[in-house]
């Protein structure tokens, strides 16, 4: 009964999702109401922080770095997309890529959590020392180094090292679902992000007025388009694993694995 619940949980979350993301692309596609679309495209998030509220994944720790991450998501795309508070939202999102970094961690060390601190704080130290290098670069260049800019690219440099991480995860053991949907999902968000950067580039460099026109239409269009389905397969990995689906209590999970063994 648990596992056709947990079924038809999920069918609807990915239906719901599918109707909403349809739904913002026609109304972006045909210059409908841009606070209808906002509306539409933060209920997309909302759901994917509803929908790992009651998950449990194979490990607890990720479980909960999922749904921390996915509320300061939600946090982030408030701040952004509703309020216009662009630096604040960096900020979370900062936030987000350090949880997603611990997550990956605690699946490399194969749940053995001192060897997984160790290795999130190696990797938050080559972060900060990679984030500091290009904004030492961007200086040289004779770009103002103004805090969003620096935020930037300190989140930007997390998400890229997670996403190669998380990619090399999924080729080191294949028949990890969970990974793999987060893997995908991090891809898409880091073309997303790349499309975020094109989509703001004239704040950086002089380009000509048509070039960036085109630009400027193609990745505003595109940043949602990855976006949307981004987080709801980074949402979808916590409920699905390599070992089976669980939507149930941690009472009743450990119930089952003493029966298994």
């Amino acid at each position: 009964m648990g596992r056709i619940i947990s079924n038809r949980i999920h069918f609807l979350f990915i239906a719901v999702q599918l109707f909403l993301f349809i739904s913002f692309i026609i109304l972006d596609l045909s210059g409908g109401r841009a606070e209808l679309s906002n509306a539409i495209k933060f209920t997309i998030i909302f759901m994917c922080f509803c929908y790992v509220l009651p998950l449990q994944s194979h490990n607890r720790s990720i479980s909960y770095s999922l749904r921390a991450a996915m509320l300061f998501t939600l946090i982030s795309d408030l701040f952004i997309l509703i309020l216009d508070y662009y630096l604040y939202g960096v900020f979370t999102f900062i936030i987000v890529q350090l949880l997603y970094n611990y997550r990956i961690s605690v699946h490399n060390a194969s749940g053995h959590y001192s060897a997984a601190k160790g290795v999130f704080i190696s990797r938050l130290i080559i972060q900060l020392l990679i984030s500091g290098c290009i904004c030492l670069l961007l200086a040289f260049l004779g770009v103002e180094l103004v805090p969003l800019l620096i935020a930037a690219a300190v989140y930007f440099t997390g998400l890229v090292m997670n996403t190669v991480r998380a990619l090399a995860a999924t080729i080191k053991e294949r028949g990890d679902i969970s990974m793999r949907l987060f893997a995908a999902g991090l891809l898409l968000f880091l073309l997303c992000d790349i499309n975020v950067g094109l989509f703001n580039l004239s704040s950086f460099i002089k380009l000509p007025q048509d070039i960036y026109s085109i630009i400027y239409r193609i990745s505003s269009f595109l940043m949602w388009f990855f976006y949307a389905p981004s987080q709801t397969l980074i949402a979808l990995s916590t409920n699905l694993t390599r070992e089976k689906v669980i939507w149930c209590s941690p009472d009743r999970r450990s119930g089952k694995e003493k029966r298994n063994k």
